[in-house]
């Protein structure tokens, strides 16, 4: 693999030039978009509080309401109380969007949510996937915490239950995905990282370890080695294939993976997954685009896609930043392209408050521009730029 020798900066200097104000004011009208833009459905209706996708401005008309990201948008709105902007909003949509996720999405017999909700009939609606669970499970845990409540939600415990079952596979597994309740099966896997179990799949733990937190009768260790499994997957230059079958690697689950070895170190203090940390993040480092400054979809082999997306933009920031603040590693060679890049995708058209504030997914696989305001790209550009703001201020 071809690498990059990027040029030494004083990224001091240059955050200097472009004024931390005017990064807080990006990440500001972010905010404002995911509370302000109908995102968030808030209409008095049976899916008030449902998360939707994205907005395209070209057909005005949002995609379809995803549990998956509405599990992101409550840990986010919490996020956003926290650090960024204490409001009382922000709790109240993050209640609104739980009380979706209950109503509507929860199949009890299962004992977990639905992928999505839209006005067809495919299949995705009805799936169980493993990582969307765990990504709601972690949001429920956090909105618990934040209430101060004492009683845990039934969905909390049956969701403990299901991925728990669902990590027990065997050793060359990490854990089942996709279960479809109407075949009593998990589907087969086949082309395509998010049709595969993978290395991926451990960011999902982040909402069992959150709940561990909570209860006496669990054990963190029981989990300590599938993240252990994961490490042996990852390849000597840092990369994890994503797909087993193409032999490739797409930057966004490469991502996911090194979020949920950042979180298991928090936990377990191992250091083969700072190790694997490190090497994860270097190698994605090497591909950076330094015309553009961001990073690319895939690579297969020798062979970089440079079709680029604001949600791995932004993901590789994040990681970044965690690295450096832990000072795991020194290099910021060029992060100062990423953070230029990442501010491009917002839009700023004031009259459009659907679309303001918020930041275009990019282009596709197959180099198609995607002009929609994408709700996942936006809380990661929110919560990467907000990282990157109290790092170098």
């Amino acid at each position: 693999m071809r690498l990059l020798f990027l040029k030494v900066i004083n990224i001091h200097n240059f955050l200097g030039k472009i004024c931390m104000k005017d990064i807080k004011e990006v990440i500001n009208k972010g905010c404002f978009w995911l509370k302000n833009s109908g995102i968030i459905n808030s209409s008095n209706d049976e899916n008030l509080g449902g998360v939707r996708s994205w907005y395209d401005p070209d057909q005005d008309e949002y995609g379809f309401y995803y549990s998956e990201i509405t599990g992101y948008m409550i840990s986010t709105l919490l996020y956003i109380n926290q650090y960024i902007d204490k409001d009382s909003k922000n709790i109240q949509l993050a209640c609104s969007s739980k009380n979706w996720l209950i109503e509507r999405m929860y199949d009890s017999d299962v004992s977990g949510f639905k992928c999505r909700h839209n006005n067809d009939h495919n299949k995705l609606n009805n799936r169980i996937c493993t990582f969307d669970n765990g990504m709601i499970l972690s949001g429920l845990v956090e909105l618990h915490k934040a209430s101060n409540s004492d009683t845990l939600s039934e969905q909390i415990f049956g969701l403990d239950a299901l991925l728990s079952k669902n990590f027990l596979v065997d050793d060359n597994n990490i854990a089942e995905h996709r279960y479809l309740p109407h075949e009593n099966n998990f589907e087969s896997e086949k082309i395509g990282w998010s049709n595969q179990n993978g290395s991926f799949l451990i960011k999902s733990l982040k909402g069992l370890l959150s709940f561990y937190d909570l209860s006496e009768n669990k054990n963190i260790k029981d989990l300590e080695k599938i993240f252990d499994k994961v490490v042996l997957m990852q390849s000597t230059n840092g990369q994890f294939i994503t797909d087993k079958y193409l032999n490739t690697t797409f930057l966004h689950p490469q991502c996911y993976t090194i979020e949920g070895l950042i979180v298991a170190y928090e936990y377990f203090n191992k250091e083969s997954y700072k190790n694997s940390i490190i090497k994860g993040l270097m190698w994605m480092l090497s591909l950076q685009n330094i015309n553009t400054g961001g990073f690319s979809h895939f690579v297969s082999e020798d062979i970089i896609d440079h079709n680029e997306s604001v949600d791995i933009n932004a993901q590789v920031l994040r990681i970044w930043i965690v690295a450096l603040s832990k000072k795991w590693i020194i290099e910021d060679n060029n992060i100062e392209l990423l953070i230029k890049r990442i501010i491009s995708y917002q839009n700023t058209n004031q009259n459009d408050q659907k679309s303001f504030g918020g930041f275009r997914y990019g282009y596709s696989l197959q180099n198609e521009k995607i002009n929609h305001i994408n709700c996942w790209g936006t809380m990661f550009s929110i919560q990467a730029l907000d990282y990157a703001d109290k790092y170098f201020n």
